[in-house]
């Protein structure tokens, strides 16, 4: 399951600043995203995965760690890190002792005007959006189509406009705990957003792979701390 989270955290943003109508939906997330898309933002966010719609007790929980700036972006999942900037992606499983170096990067953009042109692009995806508030926090839940999900549940602080959670209801029936005499259920994923810090200042080293790579006779090696792991440069490829 960790590396289908890994990729939610990837389309989380995306996800946000789709379009549709309701109480003012393009301007909440306008707002809302002004905060999401900041340099020098930090996240602590936990996964909660359930078997079905209203199950309270998660299969499986993993917290994570999102941190990013005009570097790049850092994300921690459960044993797994990963850093991208604009000239190469890296990965540290630790639950296979692994390093690993890509040559393709990705565009690190904070730019809104970027980020918003997505916006009424969308709007084809959504039957349906309702709108309430509930003790001082906003709910948009948006009905589905043409996507993986039936719903997407999205909370947030109507003073702030901090996120809160983001919910997803999966269309597609499934068996989460891999146990063959339980019926395949329609599963949630449900993403809190514990803390949100602005205009953190991170070390130099944080959005680099100097703290797990030096170089030694003109190539790569693990670090001393990583002596024992795999180190697979795919650079060339």
């Amino acid at each position: 399951m960790v590396n289908k989270y890994i990729q939610l955290l990837v389309i989380l943003i995306c996800l946000l600043i789709f379009s549709a109508t309701g109480q003012d939906f393009k301007k909440d997330l306008e707002k809302i995203n002004k905060l999401l898309i900041e340099n020098n933002i930090q996240i602590q966010m936990k996964y909660n995965a359930y078997k079905n719609y209203t199950s309270k007790t998660p299969v499986e929980s993993v917290s994570c760690t999102l941190k990013k700036s005009d570097k790049g972006q850092y994300y921690k999942m459960g044993d797994q890190e990963f850093i991208y900037t604009k000239d190469y992606s890296f990965q540290a499983d630790h639950s296979e002792k692994v390093l690993y170096l890509f040559g393709q990067g990705i565009p690190v953009e904070n730019n809104l005007n970027e980020y918003m042109k997505a916006i009424d692009q969308n709007i084809s995806n959504y039957k349906q959006i309702k709108f309430k508030e509930e003790n001082g926090r906003g709910i948009y839940d948006l009905y589905c189509q043409d996507m993986d999900y039936e719903r997407i549940r999205i909370t947030f602080d109507m003073k702030t406009y901090n996120i809160k959670s983001v919910v997803l209801y999966y269309k597609e029936a499934m068996n989460l705990e891999y146990n063959e005499l339980d019926k395949p259920e329609k599963p949630r994923l449900e993403i809190v957003f514990d803390e949100i810090k602005t205009n953190v200042k991170f070390s130099s080293s944080q959005f680099n792979y100097s703290s797990f790579l030096q170089k030694k006779n003109n190539s790569y090696v693990p670090k001393e701390e990583y002596k024992t792991y795999e180190f697979i440069n795919k650079q060339s490829e």
